[in-house]
């Protein structure tokens, strides 16, 4: 908020020296004096667009007797902000290194299992056990988070513990994102 408003002060500074300059001038100005104070001052720029890195995908098939320790595919990608996630593996490449949080959901019914777990480079990190009781029209989600810090090139996927026997492809969902 402080250099935000140092912007504007030095933007309203600058505005009478600018006066006789078009508007695109003022803009130049603005922009520039807020980039050099390290804000873009509420502007959307294609450089602070590019260093966004997020992704959210969801599975377009029905999750089916998936063998033990195989990767889960969410098939159908919805966002992926920098590129990091890989539908044909269902693997997440970080671009960047920093802390990454995860979320995955997985939608079983009629008494199905489906337990996962996510995996860096072979690591498990954290389980996600999913078990619906037998009842008809009764979908049990489950849904589990982490917090993984990653180097670049390094990667996270959700895989399964023993067998995924079923799993809904609309509500299975993977995602995460740079903290």
């Amino acid at each position: 908020m402080k250099t935000c408003v140092s912007c504007i002060l030095l933007v309203v500074l600058c505005s009478s020296a600018v006066k006789a300059l078009s508007k695109d001038w003022a803009y130049f100005y603005l922009k520039s004096a807020c980039s050099l104070m390290g804000n873009s001052g509420g502007m959307q720029s294609q450089r602070s667009d590019s260093r966004v890195i997020a992704f959210q995908a969801k599975a377009n098939k029905r999750l089916v007797n998936i063998p033990r320790h195989h990767a889960v595919k969410f098939g159908h990608i919805i966002i992926n902000k920098g590129g990091g996630y890989d539908s044909s593996t269902g693997k997440f490449t970080a671009p960047v290194a920093g802390v990454y949080f995860f979320d995955w959901t997985i939608v079983t019914d009629n008494g199905d299992q489906f337990n996962t777990e996510i995996v860096k480079n072979g690591t498990v990190y954290v389980s996600n056990l999913c078990r619906s009781r037998v009842i008809k029209n009764y979908e049990k989600p489950c849904t589990a988070t982490a917090r993984i810090e990653m180097r670049r090139g390094e990667k996270v996927w959700i895989r399964v513990t023993d067998i995924g026997r079923d799993a809904h492809m609309t509500w299975s969902t993977f995602g995460g994102h740079k903290l």
